[in-house]
């Protein structure tokens, strides 16, 4: 069992838990119900051999829904294992060889992560060429986002995650050789209880979601991987005529000393 980083020890797990606990409350419930459906409509067309999840959730298996092969769940050790094949790690460190998994779903990891570049580096790195990493996160221009600072219960639970725009991480993925295909939002009427109960409210979510609104409780990334084209380069140099190879070197124009003339 590997032991945790220095970075977990305190305000990670502390992160980690009050997120885990939200999620197992009826609002977190139904907000991880819609964010499981936008992702099963994303990985039933996604194939491959190899899929992981990291996720705050507990018990919860993301990739249910997978076309890949094979899907295994990276988490914490001591930590309630999700119904799939699961391998304890410090999230820092993969204990996987670079370039192995076909799709890898990260979900509200980088919030609750001490180093989120640092998570979200070693989850590339492990991802084959011309594969998909997806990332689903709290959007920090939306409703929801603004409630914790207004909501006493919600402050509790989110005043510690460090919520991530799309346009930094769009950033890092470029860095790390990756280009994003489609970001979707989900969620729009989460903060508000009374409208999203109404046919108004679904009716409003309907259509922020069909117009992909950047103003959805969450955001869902698609991200494949980059495989630059390799052009081979002729070379610079002129080809030796072919008089010339093999020829005998050119005679002296001297004579040598003592030679009769």
């Amino acid at each position: 069992m590997p032991n945790l980083s220095n970075g977990l020890q305190d305000g990670f797990q502390r992160r980690l838990r009050q997120l885990r606990n939200w999620f197992e409350t009826p609002s977190g419930s139904s907000l991880l119900a819609v964010q499981q459906q936008l992702l099963d409509n994303v990985l039933e067309t996604t194939f491959g051999y190899y899929a992981c999840q990291l996720t705050v959730t507990c018990g919860v298996d993301l990739l249910h829904r997978s076309a890949a092969g094979h899907h295994f769940s990276m988490e914490l050790p001591d930590e309630v294992p999700p119904p799939l094949s699961t391998m304890a790690c410090d999230p820092y460190y993969w204990p996987v060889s670079p370039g192995c998994l076909d799709v890898v779903v990260l979900h509200h990891m980088l919030e609750v992560a001490q180093s989120p570049h640092r998570l979200l580096s070693e989850a590339a790195k492990s991802i084959i060429p011309e594969g998909k990493l997806i990332i689903i996160g709290f959007n920090p221009w939306s409703l929801h986002a603004l409630s914790r600072w207004v909501v006493p219960e919600r402050y509790k639970v989110f005043s510690l995650s460090r919520f991530l725009h799309v346009s930094r991480l769009r950033d890092w993925l470029t860095l790390l050789g990756f280009s994003i295909e489609r970001i979707d939002y989900g969620d729009y009427c989460q903060s508000l209880l009374r409208l999203a109960q109404s046919r108004t409210g679904g009716a409003l979510e309907g259509f922020l979601k069909e117009m992909r609104c950047p103003a959805g409780s969450f955001y869902m990334i698609q991200a494949t991987h980059e495989v630059h084209g390799v052009t081979p380069l002729k070379a610079t140099w002129k080809h030796v005529k072919r008089s010339l190879v093999g020829s005998s070197a050119a005679r002296p124009s001297v004579r040598n000393f003592g030679e009769n003339s």
